[in-house]
C-alpha cells in the first residue's frame, strides 16, 4: 500500500513538472510530452521497489543505463558482471542477462526503453547484494545456520554505480577474503574437469587399504584419478611407488586426514568424490565467504567445525592453532555456526547437565544401576541438593524427570579444568575436556555440540599472556582450587564458528573437508532453486 501511494505521489509530482515545463516553454511540449512518458513508464517499472522508486524520484527519474557515454559504459560493466554470475557459484539465471541485453537491443520507444532500465537497475540490486551478502538467507537452508545476511541500502548501491569506474566498483562488492578468489578459480578448474570427463574410474569400495607395494587395478584407479586431480604427474606405472605415496600423503593432507601414505578406507572415501560434488562444496563454500563479508576482527578466534579446529587469528596469521572436538552428526546435536564475543573463561568449571543429557542419557543409566554416574549431584528446582539414596529412580521418564544435575569441579569434569565463555542463546562454549583420546581421530564429531578443545590449557595461558606478567603461574594457582574461578578477558575477542568444508591454506592450497552436518548439499540445492545453473 506504501507503494502505491508513493507512486501516485510521484505521477502527481510529475504531472506538475510536466505542466510547470509546458507554461514555462510552450514550443517544446511535444519534448515535455515526450520526457512526461518516458518517466511515468519508468516511475511505473520501478514502482514494485519503494526503494528504487524513490531513489528516481530524487534524481527526477533522469536515466542511468541509457543515455551518452557513462551509461553506455556502466551498462557494459552491469552486463559482465552480471555473465560472470556463475563464476562466483551465484545463480546467473537470477539476473537474467540475455534477456536484459535483448531489452536493451529491441527498444525503439520510449516505453520499452524505461523497461529497460528498470530492469538493468532492478538486475544489479539484486546481483549487487547477493555478490556483497550472500544470494541466500542463512537461517532459511539449515536451522542449524545461525546467521542473517546484512542489508545493504539501495540508495547506497544505485549512488556508487554512477563512480567513473563502475567495474571497479562491481569488483570490489564480492569479498576481498583472498581464499574468495583462489574458490573462484578452484571452482573454474573443477568446471573444466567436469567437461573433460571428470576424474576417471573410482577405486573399489571392497578394498580394505592400499599400500606401498600393491600392484592391481584399483592402483592403476588410485594412479589414474591422482593424475587427473593434479596431485601426480601423468605416468604409466602400475605399481603402488614412492611418487603414488607422496601423491596420497599430499591428498591426506589436504583433506584432514594423518599423512600416512596408505589408502584407507577415509581415504578411499575422500578419492572417489567426484568432481561435481566437489563443486557442491565450493559453491556453498563461496556462498559463506559472502554470508560473513565483514571485518571478522584484526584479532578475533575462528572455529571451523567441518576442519575439527579453532586458531586465535592475529592480523591476517595464525597465533594459536588446535585441534577440536564439535557436535555429533545426529540433527539435535549439531553445533551451530555463528558468531559472538569471548569475554571470559572459567577455571574448575562446574558442568551444569543439559536437561536433554539428563533425562535421555542419564536417567536410564540410573534405572539399571542407582550407584553409577556417583559424581553427578542432583538437585531438586529450589536448587536444594537431593541424596539420591532417596530417589525411585523408576519413577521417571524423559518427559516429567524433575532433578537438574551438576558436576563439580575435577579431573574427570565432562568440561576439563577451563571453559571459554562468549554469551549466547544457543548455550554452546569452547571447553576442555578428559577424553584427550579423540584428538587422536581425523574425524572429530562427538560432542553434545559445544567444543572441546586438545590445548584449552595453552589457549587459557595464551589469552592471559595478553594481560598479566606470569600467565603459567596464574592458572596453576587458580587450579589448585576447587572452586570456579572467572577471569574476564582485558580485550574481548570477536568468535566466529563457521563452517567451511573448503577453505585456503596460508600456502595458498585448497583443501577439502567432510560434510558432516550436510548443509553444503541444502545450500547448493537453495541456489539451484534460485537459478543457478548446475
Amino acid at each position: 500500500m506504501n507503494a502505491l501511494n508513493n507512486f501516485r505521489k510521484t505521477l502527481f509530482a510529475l504531472a506538475t513538472l510536466s505542466l510547470a515545463f509546458a507554461t514555462i516553454s510552450p514550443t517544446g511540449a511535444r519534448a515535455e510530452t515526450e520526457t512526461m512518458a518516458f518517466k511515468l513508464a519508468l516511475a511505473n517499472a520501478v514502482s514494485i521497489d519503494e526503494s528504487l522508486l524513490e531513489f528516481y524520484r530524487k534524481r527526477e527519474f533522469r536515466p542511468l543505463w541509457i543515455v551518452g557515454d557513462a551509461a553506455s559504459n556502466r551498462r557494459a560493466a552491469l552486463f559482465s558482471a552480471l555473465e560472470d554470475a556463475a563464476g562466483h557459484g551465484l545463480p546467473r539465471n537470477r539476473y537474467r542477462p540475455e534477456e536484459l541485453r535483448s531489452q536493451f537491443a529491441a527498444a525503439n520507444t520510449l516505453r520499452e526503453l524505461a523497461i529497460a532500465e528498470a530492469s538493468a537497475s532492478l538486475a544489479y540490486i539484486r546481483f549487487a547484494r547477493d555478490l556483497h551478502t550472500g544470494a541466500l538467507e542463512p537461517e532459511e537452508i539449515d536451522e542449524g545456520i545461525k546467521r542473517k545476511r546484512r542489508p545493504v541500502e539501495t540508495d547506497f548501491l544505485m549512488t556508487r554505480i554512477l563512480a567513473p569506474d563502475p567495474r571497479s566498483f562491481l569488483a570490489k562488492l564480492a569479498p576481498s577474503d583472498p581464499a574468495y578468489l583462489k574458490l573462484r578459480k578452484e571452482l573454474m578448474r573443477l568446471d573444466i574437469a567436469i567437461a573433460n570427463g571428470g576424474w576417471g574410474e573410482t577405486i573399489g569400495t571392497d578394498i580394505e587399504f592400499l599400500r606401498p607395494g600393491d600392484r592391481g587395478q584399483d592402483v592403476v584407479a588410485l594412479r589414474n584419478r591422482l593424475i587427473r586431480m593434479g596431485y601426480l604427474s601423468r605416468n604409466a606405472r602400475v605399481e603402488y611407488d614412492i611418487h603414488v605415496e607422496n601423491a596420497v600423503k599430499r591428498f591426506q593432507s589436504r583433506h584432514g586426514f594423518s599423512a600416512d601414505g596408505i589408502t584407507g578406507p577415509l581415504t578411499i572415501s575422500a578419492l572417489n568424490k567426484s568432481a561435481e560434488e566437489r563443486r557442491v562444496q565450493v559453491a556453498a563454500s563461496l556462498e559463506r565467504l559472502r554470508w560473513l563479508n565483514q571485518p571478522l576482527g584484526n584479532n578475533h578466534v575462528l572455529v571451523n567445525l567441518a576442519d575439527f579446529s579453532a586458531r586465535i587469528i592475529e592480523n591476517g596469521q595464525t597465533a594459536f592453532y588446535t585441534k577440536a572436538v564439535v557436535g555429533k552428526s545426529e540433527r539435535d546435536l549439531n553445533t551451530p555456526e555463528f558468531s559472538g564475543l569471548m569475554t571470559h573463561m572459567i577455571v574448575n568449571p562446574v558442568w551444569h547437565v543439559p536437561y536433554s543429557i539428563a533425562s535421555k542419557e542419564v536417567l536410564p543409566v540410573w534405572k539399571e544401576d542407582p550407584t553409577a554416574e556417583s559424581e553427578l549431584l542432583i538437585f531438586d528446582k529450589e536448587n536444594n541438593e537431593v541424596d539420591r539414596a532417596t530417589i525411585d529412580f523408576e519413577q521417571y521418564s524423559e518427559s516429567n524427570f524433575p532433578f537438574s544435575l551438576k558436576q563439580p569441579p575435577g579431573p574427570l569434569n565432562a568440561l576439563g579444568e577451563v571453559k571459554f565463555m562468549f554469551p549466547n542463546k544457543y548455550s554452546i562454549y569452547l571447553h576442555d575436556t578428559p577424553e584427550k583420546n579423540l584428538f587422536e581421530r581425523d574425524v572429530r564429531a562427538f560432542s553434545h555440540g559445544c567444543v572441546r578443545l586438545g590445548k584449552a590449557h595453552e589457549l587459557a595461558t595464551f589469552l592471559l599472556a595478553k594481560q598479566v606478567q606470569f600467565p603459567e603461574r596464574l592458572l596453576e594457582l587458580a587450579l589448585v582450587e576447587e572452586e570456579e574461578i572467572k577471569f574476564d578477558l582485558a580485550e574481548p575477542l570477536p568468535i566466529h564458528l563457521v563452517y567451511r568444508t573448503v577453505w585456503v591454506s596460508a600456502g595458498g592450497e585448497v583443501n577439502y573437508r567432510q560434510d558432516i552436518y550436510g548443509r553444503d548439499r541444502k545450500i547448493f540445492d537453495s541456489l539451484i532453486e534460485a537459478g543457478l545453473v548446475s
